[in-house]
């Protein structure tokens, strides 16, 4: 594998992330290769470039700040350089995608989103993540936006160990290779003890990365369904890394109790062949580790994502950055549980702009910036989407996307205070009828309006009264005697209504089937003739037969 991919060295490092023990290490591929500087231990002490094996570090930084896996960042070219030379990263493929998930950037690998987390999440803050997460060698380095695409070196142990954080819900255990150290008599002068450990962040947060990390489906678009970052049967969280030029190629992937993070490249630094990275080296590597490792052992879960419970629509995203909610279509206002489920629709939206346009970055989920366009970068943001729209309106004249802004209020057209009222006069609850003529006497109103008043008889439909004094006139011809329920709906302009139903005893004569005629029949001038007739009691009626009298005869 090694050879083929014009590659002469790897590294292993293998952990137990509930306890911070090292299981296995592999410094280089062969010990006795002074070719490779096969003794150099590349796990321990070797520094090299993670690629975008450290943009989970990123994004995690991101959640604990307030961005959330559904939060939509545009993949177009972008020039993030505010002066001097361009800064215009591009995506392995060199494609754009325009609006994307945060699940979906991640696990799709895509530079243009992430280096737009960093800025969101900030160089300091970015480093101070990954400072609590154990890592020693970012510390004075000035990487600007190129961190998240891994131009920092790390070890292959404290980059392993950081996976294992993830893997452990948010707590971090210091690496330990010695158990216990005996004298010469068996007298014990150390022994290793399990610690709970430190966490180093809500445990929310490690498990949006795993759930994200362990979602196949998200990364199918780039690495198609049950590739090798899969482990059969088994949830496994993993993110793969290639560096420029395919110098080094990594893969971290973790179940809840084992952690394994892959390096392979070439001792002096030169490139592998080119196509060789992370997911056709390292991961292969990774890959046949774990399926031995875990042979015969408990398949583990990871927990479930969070909910989310932001607000914004664009913290709020779905599949390919649309942003899917339910609305009020009365109102166009987000619904709430008080809208009328026959006015709750889902709607899908892209907005037009990028997030800096909806969030002030250090507060996502406060109140939006007042002027946007403050932010250093949201003009080159900006440009990004209008030249993405050019470029694919150029491509394909029959391209068209809609961009609409989602609603951000809720609505408030319906509410316990815009319910309508109702009183019954007649019929009164129980009360004995004994008259077929049904004349309610109902008095109604509503703050916006009574629209209409809609009466049912026993769950049938009789009558819709759309003007005042919204009363019924029915003839009740076809309910046999005894108890029936009347229930009247007085309803608003945008579906506020109030329902109540009225139980009545009918006390009067048996109906004896019958048929009417629904329209003039007196004169008919030719035939065929239709004629429509209106049944009473239609299952008592056996037979109908019709007469026709002309001239006497």
């Amino acid at each position: 594998m090694l050879n083929s991919a014009g590659a002469d060295n790897t590294s292993l490092v293998s952990i137990d992330p509930k306890t911070g023990q090292f299981l296995a290490m592999i410094g280089s591929r062969n010990f006795f290769d002074d070719s490779i500087d096969g003794q150099f231990n590349v796990a321990t002490l070797g520094k090299r470039q993670p690629g975008s094996s450290f943009k989970p570090i990123i994004y995690a930084a991101g959640f604990e700040k307030g961005y959330t896996p559904d939060t939509v960042l545009f993949d177009t070219v972008t020039n993030f350089a505010i002066s001097g030379e361009p800064f215009i990263p591009k995506d392995y493929d060199l494609k754009e995608r325009g609006p994307v998930t945060v699940r979906q950037a991640l696990q799709g690998s895509l530079n243009i989103p992430a280096v737009k987390m960093l800025y969101l999440v900030g160089e300091k803050n970015s480093k101070s993540m990954a400072e609590r997460m154990g890592y020693t060698t970012l510390s004075n380095g000035d990487f600007g936006l190129t961190l998240v695409l891994g131009s920092g070196e790390v070890k292959l142990i404290e980059h392993t160990n950081a996976f294992a954080i993830f893997a452990n819900r948010g707590y971090h255990h210091d690496l330990t290779s010695i158990l216990k150290v005996e004298d010469s008599d068996g007298k014990i002068l150390e022994e290793w003890k399990n610690k709970k450990g430190v966490q180093v962040f809500d445990n929310k947060i490690a498990d949006s990365i795993s759930n994200i990390l362990s979602d196949d489906a998200a990364r199918a678009y780039v690495f198609g369904l049950n590739s090798v970052l899969t482990l059969p049967g088994r949830p496994v969280a993993v993110k793969t890394g290639t560096t420029q030029y395919y110098v080094d190629a990594w893969t971290v992937g973790y179940t809840p109790s084992l952690v394994t993070g892959v390096w392979a490249g070439n001792t002096d630094n030169t490139p592998m062949k080119a196509g060789y990275g992370g997911s056709m080296v390292a991961a292969k590597i990774w890959n046949s580790f774990m399926q031995k490792a875990l042979k015969n052992t408990p398949v583990e879960q990871f927990a479930p994502a969070p909910i989310n419970d932001t607000t914004k629509p664009v913290l709020r995203g779905s599949d390919g950055g649309k942003i899917t909610l339910q609305v009020d279509k009365a109102t166009g206002n987000l619904a709430t549980s008080s809208t009328p489920p026959e006015y709750v629709e889902e709607r899908t939206y892209i907005q037009p702009h990028s997030i800096l346009y909806y969030v002030n970055k250090n507060d996502p989920r406060g109140d939006p910036p007042t002027n946007p366009a403050d932010d250093p970068q949201f003009s080159a943001w900006e440009q990004g989407i209008q030249d993405w729209i050019t470029r694919n309106k150029e491509a394909n004249p029959d391209w068209n996307l809609s961009f609409d802004e989602p609603p951000t209020e809720y609505d408030t057209a319906h509410s316990l205070e815009l319910i309508p009222t109702l009183t019954v006069f007649y019929p009164e609850e129980g009360q004995t009828i004994t008259d077929r003529q049904l004349d309610t006497d109902v008095a109604v109103s509503a703050p916006r309006g009574v629209s209409k008043v809609n009466y049912k008889l026993d769950g049938v439909y009789v009558g819709v009264e759309n003007q005042h004094p919204f009363n019924l006139h029915y003839y009740m011809q076809e309910q046999s005697p005894g108890e029936h329920t009347l229930t009247i709906i007085v309803e608003d302009d945008v579906g506020n209504k109030l329902q109540q139903d009225v139980k009545f005893n009918l006390q009067a004569g048996e109906v004896k089937p019958t048929t009417t005629f629904l329209e003039d029949y007196t004169t008919i001038s030719s035939f065929p003739k239709t004629i429509i007739l209106r049944p009473i009691k239609l299952e008592n009626i056996k037979n109908v037969s019709l007469y026709y009298e002309s001239n006497g005869t």
